[in-house]
Formats: C-alpha cells, sequence, structure tokens
C-alpha cells in the first residue's frame, strides 16, 4: 500500500502511518546507516560494531565476534520485525490524543486486541482490520521522534551487552553467539543481572545525553527539549517497550524465573531508579519533578493504552503487585545482590568501568 495524503475537513493535513515501508531495501539500507551512527556515539576506540538488517519478523537480536586485526570487533544482527513492530505499536498508542496531549493530533483512536503478539504478521493482520486512523503533521512528528527513541534504548542496550563485557565474558565460555532472547548458558538470575545492568545504563545515558548534549537536544521536537520534556520522553519509552513489547509479566517467583529478562514492573523500576540516582547526582534541582512525573505517569500512561484495548490490563496490574509484595521485592534484591558477585568476572573484559550496586 502506497503513503497516502488527506486533506479532512476540520483537520489539518493527515498523514496515513505505513510500516511496510520499514522492510523495504532502502528502509533497512536507511536503518543500517542509523543504528550504525547510533553506535558510533557509545563505541571508543578499543573495539569496532557493524550491524546488519534480517527480514525475520521474529523480534530476534544477536551478537556475534568477527575477525579483525589488532581490535576487538562485533557484528549485532537485528531483525526488521522487531522496528515494524515498534512503529506500528506507537502508532496504535499515540492515536490515543491523551498520551503527549496538546502534541498534534490524531482523527480517532486505534483499537485493537492486543499488542501482546508473537511476531510483526499478527500485529499487521490485527491492525488491518482496524478503520484507517490519521495523524496530522506535529503528531507524525511526535511519532518520529519516540520512535527514533526506542530505537536508541534497543541499539544501546546491545552495545553495552558488548560494552560492559557481557558478550566477551560469554564467548570466553565458549558461547559463539550472543541472542538477546535466551539465558545463553546462563542461571535465569545470572542472565536477569546482565539485563538490569545494561537497562538502567542505557537509561541513564539516554537522560544524559537529551540533558547534555547540544547534537542530540536539536533532535528533539522543541516542544519537549526543556527538562520537563525529556524526562516525560525517557520515561514514556521505557513504559512503552517494558510494558507494550510483547514482554514478560509475572505474578509468582516461579514465572519470574522462567524468563531470560527481569519482568515488566522490575525492569521499569531498575531504569527509573538508575535515572533517579543520576538526577540527583547531576541535576538535584529536578529530582522531586522527575520523581512525581514517574508517580502522575506511570498509571495515567496504563489505563491509556488501556483504553485502546492494547494492553490485558489485568496482567499488568498483577505484574505490579507481586513485585511490590515481599516475595517481589526479595527477587529484586536478590538480583541487585547478584551484580556485586559479576563485577570480578566481567572486569577484564569491561570497556567502561563498573559500579557497584551498594
Amino acid at each position: 500500500m502506497e503513503r497516502l495524503r488527506f486533506d479532512i475537513p476540520g483537520f489539518d493535513l493527515k498523514i496515513k502511518l505505513n510500516s511496510s515501508e520499514t522492510c523495504s531495501p532502502e528502509k533497512i539500507s536507511g536503518f543500517e546507516h542509523t543504528i550504525n551512527n547510533l553506535i558510533g556515539e557509545l563505541v571508543t576506540e578499543e573495539f569496532e560494531v557493524s550491524a546488519t538488517v534480517k527480514e525475520l519478523n521474529t523480534f530476534s537480536i544477536s551478537i556475534s565476534a568477527v575477525h579483525n586485526r589488532g581490535i576487538r570487533a562485533y557484528q549485532i544482527s537485528f531483525d526488521v520485525g522487531l522496528f515494524k513492530w515498534i512503529y506500528d505499536s506507537l502508532y496504535v498508542v499515540l492515536s490515543n490524543n491523551d498520551i503527549f496531549s496538546g502534541f498534534g493530533s490524531s482523527s480517532g483512536r486505534f483499537s485493537i486486541p492486543t499488542l501482546d503478539v508473537p511476531d510483526w504478521n499478527s500485529l499487521d493482520l490485527a491492525m488491518a482490520n482496524n478503520e484507517e486512523v490519521l495523524f496530522d503533521a506535529d503528531r507524525l512528528t511526535l511519532h518520529g521522534y519516540l520512535y527514533t527513541l526506542c530505537l536508541s534504548f534497543i541499539i544501546r542496550h546491545e552495545v553495552r551487552h558488548i560494552a560492559n563485557g557481557h558478550v566477551d565474558y560469554l564467548h570466553n565460555e565458549l558461547n559463539p553467539l550472543f541472542y538477546e532472547n535466551s539465558r545463553n548458558g546462563l542461571s535465569t538470575m545470572d542472565n536477569q543481572t546482565l539485563e538490569m545492568d545494561v537497562d538502567s545504563c542505557v537509561f541513564v545515558g539516554i537522560l544524559h545525553g537529551m540533558l547534555n548534549d547540544s547534537s542530540q537536544k536539536e533532535r528533539i521536537p522543541e516542544e519537549l527539549r526543556d527538562e520537563m520534556g525529556v524526562f516525560m520522553s525517557a520515561l514514556f519509552c521505557i513504559q512503552f517497550l517494558f510494558y507494550c513489547l510483547p514482554s514478560r509479566k509475572a505474578t509468582s517467583i516461579a514465572e519470574a524465573e522462567a524468563n531470560s529478562h527481569p519482568n515488566a514492573y522490575l525492569r521499569y523500576f531498575f531504569s527509573f531508579t538508575a535515572g533517579l540516582s543520576y538526577i540527583e547526582e547531576n541535576w538535584p534541582n529536578h529530582l522531586d519533578a522527575f520523581g512525581n512525573l514517574h508517580k502522575e505517569n506511570f498509571w495515567q500512561f496504563i489505563n491509556s493504552v488501556f483504553e485502546n484495548d492494547s494492553v490485558q490490563l489485568e496482567k499488568i496490574r498483577l505484574d505490579y503487585d507481586w513485585s511490590n509484595s515481599q516475595e517481589g521485592f526479595d527477587y529484586m534484591n536478590r538480583i541487585w545482590d547478584n551484580w556485586n558477585s559479576w563485577i570480578p568476572r566481567l572486569q577484564r573484559f569491561t570497556y567502561l568501568p563498573l559500579a557497584s550496586s551498594t
């Protein structure tokens, strides 16, 4: 289907988003360019990373070491289905004008049974049966900005597995490939600990870049360029990725231990608390604003997405309740405590200094 433009009475220029564009040869080439630019922001002179994009529609990501002279080099393989899922799911979420209210408008609210799908094709089929929903130019700008921000989080997450020594540690243990959605030969607790490490680092890195780097600020829409706009964008990113992406919800210790990653609320909590520590140390005058925005926006976002019939609110509430129970707190503390045991194992592989959780 071609990209269409509409003039509708009562609305400005409307643009229908079309995720099929994300898998064209030109778009895949553009993805690789964007990925390599984002990778370049993180990679030091000590190692090299390149990216490839495959059309599998299975949400898969893998990291491998490649032969090079005198420098450690890696290749990250991304499945374009993940990019298409983010593109389309943001379209669904942002069709609710209560989210980023006042920043452009949508002609209606997208309603599909769920965003929690096994592959992108399932989501595409669900969306094809929905009435047409159109964005004005400002809403489209918001969509593009948040799409890039979510891609940045995912790409940085994978590069951090390299920079923090995870991939080389596993390669040293004779694992030829690092797979994002597996335990990579580790125990559940160990794999979730490494995922907590990179989530926390990436969220802090995104906050730091948007608050301090003038080139990154220029890419933020003017309406969101101040500190509160940065906080709102960054918190939206982790809320969207951890709660809307086909993800892990847990209501018991058995369910929490069944996944390669921490459950949805703990992933959000680990990232948010890392950001809170960063703000307290570097932007102390904004600490209360950042904390209050989290309190105000967390359930507001969840409820708004639920109104689109896109997430299962009961599963999210149960995940939240279990994470805040004594059993959930104990599990969270086990992950934090486990990190300190990993520091000496990773130290000789890391490209960045490792911080203790205590």
